[in-house]
């Protein structure tokens, strides 16, 4: 499990990645804003400090650190605002680290609680998520949708790029799409099956593609999920940055000791610091000295108990 205290290797890797996007097109409009700033217009993200990011803080309570919250905060940088939506709490979970980012669906719109389906929902076929923005709950009857009556569901986990969507392998290992909005379930093939090898709720934390893994090796079929996987997580235009508190190579010192963040592919960092109550933005430009602060603090939302910061998720529409 992380905690305040992040990694080095992790932030190094996450800052030296490189990752392939589809650059944006010219629509050839000769129309131009008359106060435009040509510097400001070359930013990938300008404008991103006046709409809210996604964030998500994992909590730990119980006596050993075992029962974990996820705490989902909307944070408009500019002004400050914030909603937040605290998920029920959940003991043994089967995602962690960066493999939380597929908790969220990609249009920001629900979470699950984690990739393992309840007791109770594998026994009555469903799948439960959890609007982020207001109160309760959503199950998703996949048995029926599926047409399959015997259907038993397992593991889940959301679509990284395509909105409301959600792969379920059943207790055949059979692998189906579920459409959160059209309340749909639709085949999506079988994982392989191999002695030796188990399905233990793993997802591709790029793809959102089910894998199995070996119970003696650390190998995974596809290759490449293992404990040992050091990909960061790519999403729109970047990637997500579990930041060290001390300082990374290319960069200027921190501002903060507990943050998350994002780094896009032109190599422009935005951080956000909360080791106060309160969350605070920063910007960084490649070849800038320093960090410079985006808008204003939020009102105190920081969870007391926050240990990590694993999910930051820039505005919606930002691809």
């Amino acid at each position: 499990m992380g905690t305040r205290t992040r990694t080095s290797v992790l932030a190094a890797v996450l800052l030296g990645a490189a990752v392939t996007t589809a650059a944006c097109g010219n629509d050839g409009s000769t129309v131009k804003a008359a106060a435009a700033d040509p510097e400001t217009l070359a930013q990938p993200d300008a404008g991103w400090g006046e709409r809210p990011w996604l964030l998500r803080f994992s909590t730990a309570g119980g006596p050993e650190g075992e029962t974990v919250q996820a705490v989902y905060v909307r944070f408009t940088p500019d002004t400050g605002a914030t909603t937040v939506r605290s998920l029920p709490a959940l003991d043994n979970r089967d995602t962690y680290a960066d493999s939380q980012a597929l908790l969220v669906s990609a249009d920001q719109q629900y979470a699950l609680l984690d990739s393992r389906v309840t007791a109770a929902d594998r026994a009555a076929g469903r799948v439960t998520v959890f609007p982020i923005d207001g109160d309760g709950s959503v199950r998703l009857d996949v048995r029926s949708w599926s047409g399959s009556p015997d259907l038993k569901p397992v593991g889940v986990a959301f679509d990284p790029v395509d909105g409301a969507l959600l792969r379920v392998v059943d207790a055949r290992q059979q692998v189906w799409k579920v459409d959160v909005t059209a309340r749909t379930a639709v085949r999506d093939g079988n994982l392989p099956q191999h002695p030796g090898w188990i399905f233990a709720n793993g997802f591709d934390k790029n793809t959102g593609l089910p894998f199995i893994e070996s119970l003696d090796t650390p190998d995974t079929l596809p290759a490449g999920n293992g404990d040992d996987d050091v990909r960061p997580v790519e999403r729109r235009g970047g990637v997500l940055r579990p930041t060290d508190p001390n300082d990374v190579a290319g960069q200027p010192a921190l501002p903060c000791g507990f943050a998350g963040g994002f780094t896009l592919t032109d190599g422009a960092a935005w951080l956000f610091c909360a080791d106060t109550p309160k969350i605070s933005a920063y910007r960084w430009t490649p070849g800038a000295d320093a960090w410079e602060q985006v808008g204003v603090a939020s009102k105190a939302v920081v969870p007391r108990t926050a240990e990590e910061l694993p999910v930051v998720l820039p505005p919606v529409g930002t691809d």
